[in-house]
């Protein structure tokens, strides 16, 4: 049977609301993949060693000495949130599945899961803010993308995550877990809805125990393990199988002893192995400032590209835009050098909207942005880090702050939120928590505290004329409740008066790679003349094409929501083909 998925394949019901956006393949020619020249121009620039980065590119040679093969319906490289939704989702609709990670257990990703018109939004309604108009929606995410995204792409998922999450949400209570809401929207200059989801059990709490970022995918596991799907640990998948048209039939791994095992599909290979973030080489010759100006990688250990290596391999085209999500927390410790190995560490704290300035002591923009907008802002700074400067009194700010989602840290106002840590997933936050996470970026070094800013300025290294000028007048905007140097709005300002005065030196925080291989709205990978390939499809942060060079964290658990929407809608559209 066919198994490229065309209109009128999806249509027979992986689409729920009517006028929804149909998965059809892209008409025209997929753009090149980005090449290294500009990087190798601007390391002759500056005097740098030219190397090539370009040699994951190559192929290897085919696999030959096959130990073993195995028969499925369907075989998933990546046992992630996207790849265990396929898997699940393939398996309600009787597919025979395997699944295979590199690892010795599936990920455990944390749950902010985004969607729109999930049956919580549509009970939660306007006062919520959980009412979302899905062309606007997709228009915003579109516009942070400036862009250089597939408008379709987006829509898809504005179109169908509500379907997906109310599946999860069914796939969950069989697990005896429970999904909740977070309708504590921070007021903001950006879009900003209630759309992010988390899994939790028992009773809603928000800092109760049973609260947890991490048990979905361990009960996506029992899932797919009780309704007879195979996940196969320790066993990287390392070639795509094509016949001679160019149709991917299956895929070669390594299993634990070393030895070469076949997996045939029959009706198709998904691929989401989680993008290329802990990849040097790759990051050197596709984007082009995490990997240089962050200070800490955390949450990409394991997402080395080995599926966009295979894809690319096979005749895939990169989406000409690649870039990171970069949270504005990352430590600089002493004497540290910015880039890879990323050895800094984590402030909790980081996000919040205090006073930041550069290497010479004085404020260059409203901190009141998205983590990557920060990010970006201070990267065109001398040393390309940033000093975030409060006083004695930072935790009352941050009560009044009222920062949203993974960048909360005090009690919101009004709403739904969890109340517990994104380090352990469980940890209740709190002042003393805050507390304790600063007392330890000071024991590492990365931040200084002294009774007036003449001496802070001496502990950071800046000119202390610049800073006391600086300081003097944040709070005379904090006193006349007005930023008139950078509009930041008066609630996330804040008075730095009262000692001991602590300043915490920061860069970014590469989280993942947001580019991947170009695809159609079929999921399938694109050859640069704008031609699928057929048999496979990719998901997750191996897809390229929903995202330009930053992430749009206004929208919370948008790229969970959207891998996992996309996983549930391809994994359902295999097992019907």
């Amino acid at each position: 049977m066919n198994t490229n998925m065309d209109r009128r394949f999806f249509l027979k019901g992986t689409i729920a609301a009517a006028g929804a956006t149909a998965l059809v393949g892209l008409t025209g020619c997929a753009p090149s993949g980005v090449s290294s020249a500009s990087v190798k121009e601007e390391m002759a620039q500056t005097g740098a060693t030219q190397q090539d980065v370009t040699g994951w590119r190559k192929a290897p040679e085919p696999v030959s000495d096959i130990a073993s093969t195995t028969d499925a319906d369907i075989v998933i490289i990546g046992a992630g949130n996207a790849g265990l939704t396929a898997a699940a989702a393939a398996l309600d609709g009787g597919a025979k599945v395997v699944l295979l990670e590199a690892k010795d257990e599936v990920q455990d990703s944390r749950s902010w899961i985004g969607a729109v018109d999930s049956k919580l939004q549509k009970a939660a309604g306007a006062a919520a803010h959980a009412d979302i108009d899905h062309n606007e929606a997709a228009s915003e995410i579109a516009r942070m993308a400036s862009y250089v995204a597939d408008h379709d792409l987006i829509r898809l998922w504005t179109d169908n995550s509500g379907e997906f999450m109310d599946w999860f949400i069914g796939i969950m209570e069989t697990q005896g877990l429970n999904v909740m809401l977070e309708t504590a929207c921070k007021d903001s200059i950006y879009y900003n809805k209630a759309v992010a989801h988390h899994v939790h059990q028992g009773v809603y709490s928000p800092n109760g125990e049973g609260n947890s970022f991490y048990h979905h995918c361990l009960a996506l596991k029992d899932y797919v393990l009780a309704n007879g799907g195979e996940i196969y640990f320790k066993t990287p998948a390392v070639q795509l199988v094509q016949d001679d048209t160019g149709k991917v039939t299956g895929v070669i791994a390594r299993d634990e002893d070393g030895a070469y095992a076949q997996f045939n599909a029959g009706k198709g290979v998904v691929v989401c192995t989680g993008g290329y973030g802990n990849n040097e080489e790759m990051l050197e010759d596709l984007t082009t400032t995490a990997h240089r100006y962050c200070s800490m990688n955390i949450g990409a250990e394991r997402n080395t590209g080995d599926g966009i290596k295979m894809l690319t391999w096979a005749g895939a085209a990169m989406h000409p835009v690649q870039e990171t999500m970069v949270f504005d927390r990352g430590t600089v410790m002493p004497d540290q050098t910015l880039g890879f190995p990323m050895t800094g560490g984590l402030w909790y704290g980081g996000t919040q909207p205090f006073l930041r300035v550069n290497a010479d002591g004085e404020r260059y923009s409203n901190e009141d942005q998205t983590y990557d907008y920060n990010f970006n802002a201070a990267i065109v700074q001398k040393g390309h880090t940033w000093w975030q400067i409060f006083d004695k009194n930072y935790y009352a700010d941050c009560e009044r702050f009222q920062c949203a989602r993974c960048s909360r840290v005090a009690q919101p106002e009004e709403g739904d939120a969890p109340m517990i840590s994104y380090l352990d997933g469980q940890t209740p936050l709190s002042a003393e928590f805050l507390q304790s996470q600063l007392e330890g970026v000071f024991s590492s070094g990365a931040a200084v505290q002294a009774d007036t800013i003449e001496e802070l300025a001496e502990l950071m290294d800046v000119p202390a004329d610049a800073l006391k000028e600086t300081v003097d007048r944040y709070n005379e905007l904090w006193d006349a409740q007005e930023d008139t140097d950078y509009g930041k709005k008066a609630f996330r300002l804040s008075a730095i008066v009262e000692p001991p005065f602590t300043a915490v030196h920061c860069a970014g925080w590469l989280l993942c790679t947001l580019g991947g291989v170009r695809v159609n709205t079929d999921m399938q990978p694109l050859r640069e003349d704008g031609t699928a390939i057929e048999g496979v499809y990719v998901v997750g942060n191996d897809q390229g094409g929903f995202y330009g060079t930053v992430y749009p964290e206004t929208f919370g658990g948008l790229n969970n929501g959207k891998g996992m929407t996309f996983g549930y809608l391809v994994g359902k559209a295999l097992a019907q083909a």
